[in-house]
């Protein structure tokens, strides 16, 4: 092997090594880490998702703030209540930590996705009342914003969906 595929290899081993697995993470343990005020929260995110546990876990070893961490679990509920994908959260917060990005742009990242996240579903409830086919539109809404297309121009492809979806009907 060459030297640039061994320097690789071993970059993604010391990236992945510093992470905590699920099976790793002691609840007890966690709770204790966390802050008085971030404790419920914890113990009721993380008891329904290992991906959150986890990603506490790291969050804390890689010295997150209060903020931060309390940000992530108020996002963490709302996803949880409304049934949004809890991966897409600590995916992002993972990711922030791999890329050693401060907790404030993790928040401000975590927030964009937020607002992406209700505009798409409420934007595929307007064409799809099954599920699956929903959660593909809120997806592919999702990534054509985090892409950089805005709200209003998702809203006007919408429009003309609606009104070739008329002009057909009518036929």
């Amino acid at each position: 092997m060459n030297k640039i595929t061994i320097t690789v290899i071993f970059i993604f081993s010391l990236m992945f090594n510093t992470f905590v697995s699920a099976a790793e993470v002691d609840m007890d343990e966690l709770i204790n880490k966390t802050p008085p005020e971030l404790q419920k929260q914890v113990r009721q995110t993380a008891a329904k998702s290992k991906e959150v546990a986890e990603t506490l876990q790291n969050m804390y070893q890689h010295g997150y703030s209060k903020e931060t961490v309390g940000n992530f679990l108020n996002k963490v509920e709302q996803y949880q209540q409304r049934g949004y994908p809890v991966s897409d959260l600590t995916d992002k917060v993972n990711e922030g930590m791999a890329k050693n990005v401060r907790g404030q742009m993790v928040s401000r990242a975590l927030n964009q996705m937020a607002q992406r996240q209700e505009f798409a579903s409420k934007f595929a409830a307007q064409f799809a009342s099954k599920k699956s086919v929903r959660q593909q539109i809120e997806e592919n809404v999702k990534e054509a914003m985090a892409a950089g297309m805005k709200k209003e121009d998702i809203q006007a492809v919408g429009s003309m969906l609606n009104q070739n979806m008329q002009q057909n009907r009518n036929m």
